[in-house]
């Protein structure tokens, strides 16, 4: 399986992809319950990620992009200012200070120093179990270790835990606050 990164060109067909790879995911949808909220803030957030990482040479893609991973290196942040205009409101007070204090534990279970987050990894519904997951993390994990810089992730699903731990992943956490699915808080050391 052939992973490339990926061009602006590819963009849409890309982020078709994370929106089908996500709409079953417990934590998007635990954040975007209604299908219109989810469509609208997957599509927007994913846009972001994905403009973070086409910056920095840092989104790939295997295939046709039935698989998209969009990685963040050292120092790239998403505009969270961005975030905050692209996402649509409709969560209650309590899920929002949910949702700060997992962004809170978050932040304290990432490697200390500089390190690759991967934020988006994903592959269309009706290509997995092809590989496309595992040559996408083949790829990101040959940029960390070319790097010399530890990883992490989080993952809503614990269906892809095994996959990421099949890659050095390690799980460090397991977050859950209020209404929210356990998020698994994963970090890869150095290699």
């Amino acid at each position: 399986m052939h992973v490339s990164s990926l061009s602006e060109r590819h963009l849409d067909r890309a982020i078709g992809t994370v929106l089908l790879a996500f709409a079953n995911d417990p934590g998007a949808r635990w954040f975007s319950p209604s299908a219109d909220g989810y469509l609208h803030n997957m599509s927007g957030y994913a846009r972001a990620v994905a403009a973070a990482a086409l910056a920095h040479s840092s989104a790939f893609m295997v295939g046709d992009g039935a698989g998209v991973a969009f990685c963040l290196g050292p120092g790239v942040e998403v505009d969270e200012e961005l975030i905050g205009e692209i996402l649509q409101p409709g969560y209650s007070e309590s899920d929002e200070a949910n949702m700060k204090e997992l962004a809170e534990r978050s932040a304290a279970n990432r490697p200390p120093g500089p390190h690759w987050y991967l934020p988006i990894i994903g592959v269309d519904p009706v290509r997995q179990g092809q590989g496309l997951g595992a040559a996408l993390m083949a790829a990101v994990c040959q940029r960390f270790d070319a790097e010399h810089l530890p990883a992490y992730l989080e993952s809503s699903n614990p269906r892809n835990v095994p996959l990421y731990e099949r890659f050095g992943f390690e799980v460090v956490d397991t977050m859950q606050v209020g209404s929210s699915p356990p998020l698994i808080a994963m970090s890869r050391p150095v290699r």
